[in-house]
Protein backbone atom coordinates (compact mmCIF):
# COMPACT_ATOMS: atom_id res chain seq x y z
CA UNK A 1 0.00 0.00 0.00
CA UNK A 2 2.85 2.51 -0.57
CA UNK A 3 1.38 3.33 -3.76
CA UNK A 4 -1.91 4.55 -2.10
CA UNK A 5 -0.12 6.99 -0.21
CA UNK A 6 1.36 8.58 -3.01
CA UNK A 7 -2.01 8.34 -5.47
CA UNK A 8 -3.67 10.10 -2.10
CA UNK A 9 -1.07 13.21 -1.87
CA UNK A 10 -1.49 12.75 -5.93
CA UNK A 11 -5.24 13.50 -5.56
CA UNK A 12 -4.97 15.65 -2.96
CA UNK A 13 -3.04 18.14 -5.16
CA UNK A 14 -5.06 17.86 -8.18
CA UNK A 15 -8.22 18.81 -5.82
CA UNK A 16 -6.16 21.40 -4.36
CA UNK A 17 -5.51 22.93 -7.80
CA UNK A 18 -8.79 22.57 -8.81
CA UNK A 19 -10.07 24.39 -6.54
CA UNK A 20 -7.30 27.00 -6.68
CA UNK A 21 -8.81 26.75 -10.88
CA UNK A 22 -12.26 27.51 -9.62
CA UNK A 23 -11.35 30.74 -7.17
CA UNK A 24 -9.21 32.09 -9.79
CA UNK A 25 -12.35 31.27 -12.53
CA UNK A 26 -14.29 33.19 -10.00
CA UNK A 27 -11.95 36.18 -8.98
CA UNK A 28 -11.70 36.48 -12.80
CA UNK A 29 -15.24 36.31 -13.79
CA UNK A 30 -15.64 39.37 -10.83
CA UNK A 31 -13.19 41.42 -12.23
CA UNK A 32 -14.71 40.73 -16.15
CA UNK A 33 -18.44 41.55 -15.07
CA UNK A 34 -17.28 44.76 -13.22
CA UNK A 35 -15.30 46.03 -16.22
CA UNK A 36 -18.07 44.87 -18.35
CA UNK A 37 -20.56 47.06 -16.42
CA UNK A 38 -17.95 50.00 -16.42
CA UNK A 39 -17.94 49.51 -19.98
CA UNK A 40 -21.64 49.52 -20.17
CA UNK A 41 -21.67 52.62 -17.82
CA UNK A 42 -19.17 54.45 -19.55
CA UNK A 43 -21.73 54.07 -22.91
CA UNK A 44 -24.55 54.96 -21.20
CA UNK A 45 -22.80 57.86 -19.95
CA UNK A 46 -21.04 58.96 -23.34
CA UNK A 47 -24.90 58.43 -25.12
CA UNK A 48 -26.37 60.92 -22.49
CA UNK A 49 -23.60 63.75 -23.00
CA UNK A 50 -24.51 63.85 -26.63
CA UNK A 51 -27.31 63.48 -26.44
CA UNK A 52 -28.07 66.75 -23.88
CA UNK A 53 -24.92 68.24 -25.78
CA UNK A 54 -27.03 68.24 -29.18
CA UNK A 55 -30.13 69.19 -27.91
CA UNK A 56 -27.85 72.00 -25.85
CA UNK A 57 -26.80 72.83 -29.31
CA UNK A 58 -29.90 73.55 -30.44
CA UNK A 59 -31.45 75.28 -27.53
CA UNK A 60 -28.61 77.50 -28.08
CA UNK A 61 -29.15 78.19 -31.78
CA UNK A 62 -32.65 79.13 -31.10
CA UNK A 63 -31.65 81.30 -28.72
CA UNK A 64 -29.09 82.76 -30.99
CA UNK A 65 -31.99 83.36 -33.69
CA UNK A 66 -33.78 84.79 -31.08
CA UNK A 67 -30.98 87.54 -30.53
CA UNK A 68 -30.16 88.54 -34.36
CA UNK A 69 -34.12 88.72 -34.75
CA UNK A 70 -34.42 91.10 -31.36
CA UNK A 71 -31.04 93.08 -32.43
CA UNK A 72 -32.31 93.26 -36.20
CA UNK A 73 -35.55 94.44 -34.69
CA UNK A 74 -34.38 97.44 -32.08
CA UNK A 75 -31.74 98.22 -34.87
CA UNK A 76 -35.10 98.77 -36.95
CA UNK A 77 -36.98 100.71 -34.56
CA UNK A 78 -33.75 102.85 -33.94
CA UNK A 79 -33.80 103.16 -37.85
CA UNK A 80 -37.65 104.19 -37.57
CA UNK A 81 -37.81 106.50 -34.75
CA UNK A 82 -34.64 108.61 -36.25
CA UNK A 83 -36.52 108.79 -39.33
CA UNK A 84 -39.92 109.47 -37.80
CA UNK A 85 -40.06 112.73 -38.66
CA UNK A 86 -39.87 112.23 -42.25
CA UNK A 87 -42.95 110.15 -42.46
CA UNK A 88 -41.23 107.80 -45.20
CA UNK A 89 -41.75 104.36 -43.44
CA UNK A 90 -45.82 105.19 -43.24
CA UNK A 91 -45.91 106.12 -46.55
CA UNK A 92 -44.32 103.07 -47.10
CA UNK A 93 -46.24 100.53 -45.29
CA UNK A 94 -49.37 102.72 -47.10
CA UNK A 95 -48.24 101.53 -50.33
CA UNK A 96 -47.88 98.01 -49.31
CA UNK A 97 -50.58 97.92 -46.74
CA UNK A 98 -52.81 100.42 -46.61
CA UNK A 99 -55.32 99.24 -44.01
CA UNK A 100 -52.14 98.87 -41.45
CA UNK A 101 -51.04 102.47 -41.92
CA UNK A 102 -53.59 103.85 -39.06
CA UNK A 103 -53.22 101.05 -36.71
CA UNK A 104 -49.57 101.59 -36.87
CA UNK A 105 -49.65 105.10 -36.40
CA UNK A 106 -52.04 104.74 -33.38
CA UNK A 107 -49.21 102.47 -32.03
CA UNK A 108 -46.47 104.96 -32.74
CA UNK A 109 -48.35 107.49 -30.68
CA UNK A 110 -48.99 105.33 -27.93
CA UNK A 111 -45.60 104.51 -27.84
CA UNK A 112 -43.92 108.03 -27.21
CA UNK A 113 -47.41 108.75 -25.12
CA UNK A 114 -45.72 105.69 -23.12
CA UNK A 115 -42.34 106.61 -22.53
CA UNK A 116 -43.53 110.31 -22.00
CA UNK A 117 -45.48 109.03 -18.75
CA UNK A 118 -42.03 106.45 -17.97
CA UNK A 119 -40.45 109.66 -17.62
CA UNK A 120 -43.37 111.64 -15.70
CA UNK A 121 -43.56 108.43 -13.17
CA UNK A 122 -39.58 108.56 -12.86
CA UNK A 123 -39.55 112.15 -12.06
CA UNK A 124 -42.71 112.10 -9.38
CA UNK A 125 -40.82 108.86 -7.91
CA UNK A 126 -39.90 108.74 -4.00
CA UNK A 127 -36.70 106.70 -4.89
CA UNK A 128 -33.25 108.25 -5.56
CA UNK A 129 -32.26 108.30 -8.60
CA UNK A 130 -28.97 106.02 -7.71
CA UNK A 131 -31.17 103.33 -6.57
CA UNK A 132 -33.31 102.84 -9.76
CA UNK A 133 -33.14 100.32 -12.50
Amino acid sequence: RPDAGGGGIALGALAFLGWLALAGAVVVSVIARRRVQGEIDACAATSWHWTLFCEQSAAMEIEVGWLRALHEAFHARALFDKAKWEGKQIEELKSWRADLRDFVVEVANRGDDAATAELERAKRSLVPPTYRD
